[in-house]
């Protein structure tokens, strides 16, 4: 659906942005979508969810075959669990670069691409953590959840791929493959009943226990490598919020892509730009949580 739908309402808002009329025949949907791409003169913005890499073989982490399904994000997306055994989440790193590597943008994100190089799109924000709107040839990207193809270091957020940290590890060999005889046991990160404690433990007492000895570290200081994906328990990054926030500000036209809209403060961004009076474009195969208020919707 993301294909189809894209590179039509592309299509369309071209000839818009032309002064030509749309071919006949077209959903009334799609026709009312691109004109008000091209009537927006560039002051569009998109935002996008799991559901727009789908199509690239990135399962959504909650549906059927995603990571938590199988792994408790409790311990492994929490900034709690990821100081109480950093290791065991970067064993759990390894399954999704094991997603990441072998996918590749889509039509979807080819389309945002475009969009924005033709002039009728500002910029993208983005919930998701894979890279594939930059691959795709985004070059205004806001990630407000991170990015988990590299790390970032605790103390000088100094930033380097995740493939040099299990190359390092030994986690992969020179092309990348996964060497599974090599990993970590992952029994403590798979879905389980148990309690955990998802607070942010003591730094002392951590370091006492010898739990980082051995955690990726930072070549440049020694500080603790970590995902640089924003966890459960972490803020997303004022300066990105504040990023997303001015593109919203100036926008007219959303496109909220494969998003349910319901983690803050991102889910945010679309009611800001309904109640400044702009126009808001779901494309979704499912309702969300902003399907009400969204003045176009497109679906299957």
């Amino acid at each position: 659906y993301m294909r189809f739908h894209f590179l039509l309402v592309l299509q369309m808002g071209m000839q818009f942005s032309r002064g030509e009329l749309p071919p006949l025949g077209q959903q009334a949907a799609l026709q009312a979508a691109a004109k008000a791409i091209a009537e927006a003169d560039g002051a569009a913005v998109a935002f996008t969810g799991a559901g727009i890499s789908a199509e690239s073989g990135v399962p959504t982490y909650r549906d059927p075959g995603g990571l938590w399904k199988t792994y408790d994000q409790r311990k492994v997306s929490s900034i709690g669990g990821f100081l109480r055994r950093p290791l065991a989440c970067w064993r759990f790193e390894v399954e999704l670069y094991r997603i990441l590597k072998d996918c590749t943008f889509n039509s979807a994100h080819k389309a945002l691409a475009d969009l924005e190089s033709s002039g009728l799109l500002n910029g993208v924000i983005t919930q998701n953590v894979d890279g594939l709107h930059a691959k795709a040839g985004s070059c205004k990207v806001v990630e407000l959840h991170g990015n988990e193809t590299r790390a970032v270091c605790l103390s000088c957020k100094q930033t380097i791929s995740v493939k040099d940290i299990f190359l390092d590890f030994g986690w992969i060999d020179s092309n990348g493959n996964v060497l599974d005889d090599a990993l970590p046991d992952d029994s403590w990160i798979r879905l389980s009943d148990e309690d955990f404690d998802e607070s942010i433990p003591n730094e002392m007492v951590m370091l006492a226990s010898g739990v980082y000895a051995n955690a990726p570290k930072c070549k440049d200081c020694g500080g603790l490598l970590k995902p640089d994906a924003i966890y459960f328990g972490e803020e997303v990054d004022h300066r990105d919020l504040l990023t997303a926030k001015r593109l919203v500000s100036r926008a007219k036209v959303m496109l909220v892509v494969g998003s349910n809209c319901s983690v803050a403060p991102a889910s945010s961004l679309p009611a800001s730009l309904k109640r400044s009076g702009g126009t808001v474009i779901e494309v979704n195969p499912k309702r969300s949580m902003i399907s009400d208020m969204a003045d176009i919707r497109i679906e299957r």
